[in-house]
């Protein structure tokens, strides 16, 4: 860092020009050959800059007719439409961003992207360091981390199912036997006064009392 902190390297640095050249020939680079591909060495990567720059130096309509002259191929109208509509565009979007009012329109919408972003930096910084409003804040045991607030709505929504299973419970019906009739207990039951009396006649009749 010292060495660009120096005015020598200043001056370098800030050379008076900007970059926005630069860049609009890099869309049109990355719009011929995406980022996402690639292309390596291969005479695809050099077709794709090479229509690029003669994009980005004669215009659309001026670089593909020069180029099918070269060529040797006769332009359809078709193709010659599609060309000149591409050209059309091309040309009214770039004179669009020209204008004072699209520059005073971009730099609002980015002045406002990066308040909102702001905005959010200092929430989730405030959040780290404790300094957002919770339950509890100016008391003894101070404000209520992350940690004992996710527990205690586990524990609210335990209490929660806990209540709903006993409401379920109290709102059954009981079980009524099939056997006795009475309420209270199923035929399964071995405490059932009927199935007592069958299991002991039956025990009487294998001993041979009955």
């Amino acid at each position: 860092m010292a060495r660009f902190v120096a005015l020598k390297g200043l001056k370098e640095v800030g050379h008076g020009y900007d970059t926005n050249c630069n860049e609009s020939f890099n869309n049109v680079v990355a719009w011929l050959a995406p980022k996402n591909k690639v292309y390596s060495t291969t005479d695809s990567l050099k077709n794709r800059v090479a229509v690029a720059l003669g994009v980005n130096g004669m215009r659309h309509d001026a670089y593909f007719h020069h180029m099918f002259e070269c060529l040797g191929i006769k332009m359809t109208p078709d193709v010659a439409h599609c060309i000149k509509v591409v050209h059309g565009k091309r040309e009214r979007r770039s004179t669009i961003s020209k204008t004072s009012e699209y520059k005073k329109k971009r730099q609002k919408a980015f002045h406002k992207k990066l308040k909102q972003h702001s905005e959010v930096a200092k929430k989730e910084k405030a959040k780290r360091e404790g300094l957002v409003y919770r339950p509890g804040i100016g008391m003894d045991d101070g404000y209520i981390s992350d940690t004992n607030v996710e527990d205690e709505k586990k524990q609210q929504k335990l209490e929660k199912k806990e209540q709903q299973q006993t409401a379920k419970q109290s709102t059954r019906k009981p079980p009524r036997c099939s056997a006795c009739g009475k309420i209270g207990h199923n035929k399964s039951n071995p405490n059932c006064q009927k199935k007592r009396s069958r299991r002991r006649k039956a025990t009487a009749r294998a001993v041979g009392i009955i």
